[in-house]
């Protein structure tokens, strides 16, 4: 072994090592190192470098004095040391005798002082979670961060807090977007981002690389797939965000795909949590495993469950409707419970889905089971005591303000996730006598009231009298609701001059049609005021998200702005407004536009403008522009079926006076100036289907042409049609709205 004075001689000058070398550019692309992955999502896989792709690594460093707590067996810990001995800065290595914590990583920062320091999420989110360790990232030049894709949650802080991390090395002065990477411009012609589903984009390395040793495709021929997935920054060019990898997503019974990456980082950002793991393949809704830390070994599920209901709420506001985790679906693990990761501390997912497969089996139980799946006594209630245990549930857990027994769920905000949420709950809560709950029964019921009889009769025994209705029981169900809301008294004009300008009542401003509408109407010179209707406690902010979606500006030249009132309930008396509000608008409105769903129609009301669709006629037949003479042509569903209702109740409004239009369209489409539609409608699915089989249905018959009509052409027809209603007749405008247009 060599002593240190045979080798430390400053003063030397020794020849260099000279070998000569035939052929140069064969030896460039020798291998000469060979390393592995870490293995997240399965076993490890070998990595090589050339000589040539190793050198142009050990010359673009920094040239800063680092501290690497990374191991040497990586890639990233080997090269990022070596860049800094090449360009003879020192290297600190973190002392792998000692424990990876918060501790000794901070200490070490103060002791070396170091002007990068690198690390991996994991290591970056132990020394970020105290203020000393936020001081002393504050006195590097750079954090970096690599290994694994950093949690925005975490990455985000760090920004905040330091000012730098991620990308920084590349990004200018007041560029914020650390989460982007920027391919060296050199290389951008050797690699592609081709398209992977909507949104994201899968790196492929080109056969012309540098560093490319390895092939397992032939599209193109010699390239390599690497199972990356990103999406584009949405204004700077070659900048891309990595969202994870392919074989990371997690496949829900529905078909929906989605990255767990984002969600796991964000809740892991609690102190109380050591690490997530998103589960549900296969299943109808994503789950949640939570390792506890240290500092939540003393608590309780329920009080896990509830300290990080923040991080998971901030979670599912970024996450699609489908991806969204509730605290029922949320399992706490023991703070001493270990699983599998690699040397960076990543979980290695498919070994961790295969190690907990039973606490997986026992979180879904509640879906398939007629037992609670929670080791709790079910509860044996009577009709009462159901309601008020419904009806907290809904409120509590489902986060839904509904209030009484007898409001209709889907009016009230019940989507389809919650419906799932609210019968998971059910099942796992209530004795039902052995039962399983329908898929639907939520929906099926229509109301807490209903819910609770049908629950009961389950656990009774009992037939439940229409738990089942006919189609003849709806009608007759139809014919009742048409009378109770077509009691109008008979219009007579006043005295007061007509308005300059109209004051427009609008519903369904948040959907993709009455997003179109209040476009136009902000814009109408002859529109004074728009007032919206919105099921939400924040209804403004959900009318601008609304219009930013769909690339809208709600600002008009004399700064017109909408007036968005709030109401859970349309059907409630004053359309479950103040009396203010609604003595407000009785005395302003001159135009109401009903472009919202569910239907309500309770008020009395001097001019209405109902949108109208989804009607069931023998065929084949024609549906007329008047009114239909049977309930039975709607389409046997609460959808169209309240459609028809709405008509019918227009048609008696307008019998004592007053100007009443319906306007039936088709199947309305992306709008013809940013080609917005909304995806998770059921035409823009099976549209975007045809990426993956590469066919289309074919029209046939008298379908055999494809009518929809763009939503902003739909919205102008209708304001104009509007224009046209007259109060003379005694009897409604029907429309048919259909191309040409």
């Amino acid at each position: 072994m060599l002593a240190r004075a045979d080798f430390d001689k400053h003063e030397a000058s020794p020849e260099p090592f000279l070998r000569d070398i035939p052929i140069k550019e064969m030896e460039h692309v020798q291998v000469t190192l060979m390393m592995h992955s870490s293995g997240p999502t399965g076993l490890p896989k070998l990595l090589f470098l050339s000589h040539r792709s190793l050198l142009a690594s050990v010359v673009s460093g920094t040239g800063l004095k680092a501290f690497n707590p990374l191991p040497w067996y990586h890639l990233h810990g080997l090269l990022t040391s070596i860049q800094a001995m090449w360009m003879r800065k020192t290297a600190h290595l973190f002392n792998a005798h000692l424990p990876l914590t918060a501790d000794n990583l901070i200490s070490v920062l103060k002791s070396v002082q170091p002007e990068i320091c690198h690390t991996v999420h994991y290591t970056l989110k132990l020394i970020a979670e105290r203020q000393d360790g936020i001081d002393a990232l504050k006195r590097c030049k750079f954090v970096t961060s690599a290994g694994a894709r950093t949690p925005d949650e975490l990455g985000n802080r760090v920004v905040e807090q330091v000012g730098h991390t991620g990308d920084s090395i590349h990004r200018g002065p007041g560029d914020d977007s650390w989460d982007y990477i920027r391919p060296y411009a050199n290389l951008r012609e050797h690699m592609a981002f081709k398209k992977f589903d909507d949104s994201t984009y899968e790196i492929i390395y080109l056969n012309t690389h540098p560093a490319l040793m390895t092939a397992n495709s032939n599209d193109p021929p010699g390239s390599f797939h690497s199972g990356d997935l990103f999406v584009p920054h949405p204004t700077m060019d070659w900048a891309w965000k990595d969202v994870g990898r392919a074989d990371d997503r997690v496949t829900l019974l529905s078909g929906e795909k989605i990255l767990p990456l984002g969600a796991e980082g964000t809740v892991r950002e609690s102190p109380l949590v050591r690490d997530a793991l998103m589960v549900g393949k296969d299943r109808l809704v994503p789950g949640l495993l939570v390792f506890r830390s240290t500092a939540a070994a003393g608590l309780s599920d329920d009080a896990v469950i509830e300290a990080i209901r923040l991080s998971q709420d901030r979670a599912n506001n970024i996450a699609d409707e489908f991806a969204r985790i509730t605290p029922d679906m949320t399992v706490p693990l023991a703070a001493d419970v270990e699983y599998p990761v690699t040397d960076k501390n990543n979980i290695i997912r498919a070994a961790a889905y295969a190690r907990f497969e039973n606490v997986i089996e026992g979180l879904y139980a509640g879906d398939k089971d007629t037992t609670n799946g929670r080791d709790r006594k079910n509860l044996a209630l009577d009709i009462g005591q159901l309601e008020q245990f419904i009806l907290r549930l809904i409120r509590e857990q489902a986060g839904i303000k509904v209030p009484d027994i007898e409001t209709d769920l889907l009016g009230a905000g019940v989507d389809s996730l919650r419906a799932a949420q609210i019968r998971r709950l059910l099942q796992r809560a209530l004795d039902l006598g052995g039962h399983s709950l329908r898929t639907n029964v939520v929906y099926d019921a229509g109301s807490v009231a209903r819910l609770a009889r049908l629950l009961y009769a389950m656990r009774a025994g009992e037939e439940l009298e229409n738990a089942r209705p006919s189609d003849d029981d709806e009608i007759v169900k139809m014919q009742k609701i048409i009378t109770d809301y077509s009691k109008f008294q008979m219009w007579s004009p006043g005295s007061l001059p007509a308005p300059e300008r109209d004051v427009v009542i609008l519903t369904g401003a948040t959907g993709g049609l009455g997003a179109h509408l209040l476009k136009q109407l902000l814009d109408d010179p002859k529109v004074e005021r728009v007032i919206c209707l919105v099921r939400d406690n924040d209804a403004l902010a959900r009318i601008n998200e609304s219009m930013k979606i769909r690339k809208l500006d709600t600002r008009v030249s004399d700064d017109k702005k909408p007036t968005a009132l709030t109401t859970n309930n349309l059907g409630a008396p004053d359309l479950g407004l103040s009396p203010e509000s609604y003595l407000n608008l009785q005395q302003s409105a001159t135009l109401i536009i009903h472009a919202a769903w569910p239907q309500s129609c309770a008020s009395p009301i001097r001019k209405q403008y109902l949108i109208s669709t989804a009607f069931q006629m023998p065929t084949p037949a024609n549906v007329p522009e008047g009114p239909l003479s049977s309930p039975s042509f709607a389409a046997p569903t609460g959808y169209a079926r309240s459609k028809l209702i709405g008509e019918r109740i227009c048609a008696a409004a307008a019998a004592c006076g007053g100007a009443v239009g319906v306007l039936r369209t088709g199947q309305i489409s992306a709008d013809t100036v940013n080609g917005i539609w909304n995806d998770k409608e059921a035409i823009p699915i099976l549209v975007r289907s045809a990426t993956e089989v590469h066919a289309l249905p074919r029209l046939e018959g008298d379908h055999d042409i494809c009518d929809w009509m763009p939503v902003d052409t739909v919205a102008r027809t209708c304001l104009q049609l509007a224009e046209k209603l007259n109060a003379n007749t005694n009897e409604p405008a029907f429309y048919n709205i259909k191309p040409p247009h």
